[in-house]
């Protein structure tokens, strides 16, 4: 199991460090995947500074979120009762969309692998192929393979069979064994998925990427999607509107779900703020239907800020008694009451300033206009709040927030790409710690950690996790990394022999030969 936290420094730049790389005994049940969690964040001390999770849409994992929303709500650590504590993965609920619609085109799909598998069986086969490839003018590429339950490859695998469709065709003019060869019918077929399918390819490369924000992104392309799909539902091809049927029905299935948090992160981009939901929305349902959603997101989103205003509140309203009464209050029942009096007045003037301070902090946030868009689509959103925060404080706590958040578990799954690296044939002896420490050790050192960057006292957390806020000092990132090295060196040190005072680095390096 692996464990990835993202967070945006005081210095608002975007980090992803990989804090577990975990071996789960046994069956991956949720109490067990759970109680790593839970381990993980206290080691780490972040048990009160999540604010989000990101997961698969395993039903295990809502076991999972169901063990750690038992811990963390008694905390009240949570924002809006956990209402955004669990993010479900975007490139996973893409997937799960598109499947269900691949499922109309089996048979074809089917033809199209069996005849990738055939020519790419053997070397004869490979240079028979390039020939007639070359007699029939089609591109000097190489024919891909799928993994099934990988849409993304199925997608490239049909793309790149399509400019061999005249190959296909006169290989099997020529080669009798060969008999998987989609019909004319077939092929138009294919053309209409792969035009459909090239709009969740692109929307999946845009969610998954882990070196820019992602929240902010998806709102308005998974909008789009739905508009899409209940157009394609409506189509006079009957193809296109069969294979849209079972798509829209797993869209809606998650789009409930998924809205919140996709909404707040777009009035939190300066260049739509609350337009792009007013918009779509309207395009989406009918008038009034849409002013009732937009206005529930608003009252959303006020609770929301208004919950960050009060944290604001209370350590500024602390800072000025702690200032302005550091007297010793007398032993007596009356001194003692007057003194608790004059705490609530002040309590009280500050609470009401500060409440007409974020009415207007908010208000005036919306009601600026937005910040234009760019046509190369290289906005730094992140850049702009770094240089706008001070005009709104509070919001700019929210954005580094939730802008943090990942929409998918890329970053995660990606570690076991690299493990893989780490552990083949000859390293599959390594102690489970060991990987851990490797793995983790690899990804910060690949992070380049700038000495002077720092999480700051009041950073909080999104987690991505495969398989499956408070102002809290948490642990430097100079002591998350000194801890990640320490880890590293001693078990170097154990596993390598004879070998006394070796530095972790070199030791790390003759694990890795070793």
């Amino acid at each position: 199991m692996s464990m990835t936290v993202h967070y945006i420094d005081a210095d608002w730049k975007l980090h992803k460090r990989i804090i577990g790389f975990v071996h789960v005994e046994g069956s991956h049940t949720g109490e067990r995947i759970g109680s790593e969690l839970v381990k993980r964040l206290y080691d780490w001390n972040l048990d009160r500074k999540i604010f989000s999770f990101v997961l698969d849409n395993s039903s295990v994992n809502d076991k999972v979120i169901s063990d750690l929303l038992e811990i963390l709500l008694p905390m009240k650590v949570l924002l809006l009762n956990g209402d955004l504590f669990h993010i479900r993965c975007a490139a996973h609920i893409l997937n799960l969309i598109v499947q269900d619609g691949l499922k109309v085109i089996l048979a074809v799909l089917e033809n199209v692998r069996e005849s990738v598998k055939y020519v790419r069986s053997s070397s004869a086969r490979k240079e028979r192929f390039r020939l007639i490839a070359q007699q029939v003018n089609a591109p000097n590429l190489s024919l891909k393979t799928d993994t099934p339950t990988r849409w993304n490859s199925t997608f490239t695998m049909l793309q790149t069979a399509q400019k061999f469709r005249y190959a296909f065709a006169r290989l099997k003019e020529r080669d009798p064994s060969y008999t998987f060869c989609p019909s004319d019918d077939e092929w138009k077929h294919i053309a209409i998925v792969t035009d459909c399918l090239k709009v969740f390819y692109d929307v999946t490369k845009r969610v998954s990427g882990t070196k820019y924000p992602t929240a902010s992104l998806y709102f308005n392309d998974y909008c789009n999607i739905y508009i899409l799909l209940r157009e394609w539902e409506l189509s006079n091809n009957v193809f296109v509107a069969k294979m849209a049927k079972p798509m829209l029905e797993k869209f809606e299935k998650y789009w409930g779900i998924a809205s919140k948090l996709l909404a707040f992160a777009t009035i939190l981009d300066p260049r739509y703020k609350l337009k792009s939901i007013q918009y779509y929305y309207g395009l989406l349902y009918g008038e009034f239907e849409a002013e009732l959603k937009v206005d529930d997101i608003k009252r959303n989103f006020r609770e929301l800020f208004d919950e960050y205003a009060s944290q604001v509140t209370q350590s500024s309203a602390a800072a000025s008694i702690s200032t302005n009464f550091e007297v010793e209050p007398s032993s007596t029942e009356r001194s003692m009451s007057l003194y608790a009096t004059r705490i609530g007045l002040s309590r009280f003037i500050h609470e009401s300033n500060s409440s007409q301070h974020k009415r207007s902090e908010l208000e005036v946030y919306l009601e600026d206009p937005c910040h234009p868009e760019t046509e190369d689509d290289t906005f730094d959103i992140i850049g702009w709040w770094k240089l706008n925060g001070p005009k709104y404080p509070i919001i700019s706590k929210m954005a580094r927030d939730i802008l943090s958040v990942p929409v998918s578990t890329v970053a995660s799954e990606s570690a076991f790409s690299t493990a893989g690296l780490v552990v083949d044939k000859n390293r599959c002896s390594l102690l489970p710690e060991t990987i851990e420490a490797l793995m983790c050790t690899q990804d910060w050192l690949r992070a380049d950690i700038p000495v002077e960057s720092s999480m700051g006292p009041e950073a909080t957390f999104s987690i991505d996790i495969s398989s499956p806020t408070t102002d809290e000092q948490g642990p430097s990132e100079d002591a998350l990394r000194d801890r990640l090295f320490k880890a590293s060196a001693d078990m170097s040190t154990r596993l390598v022999q004879g070998r006394p005072g070796e530095s972790a680095d070199a030791s790390l390096d003759r694990l890795y030969e070793d």
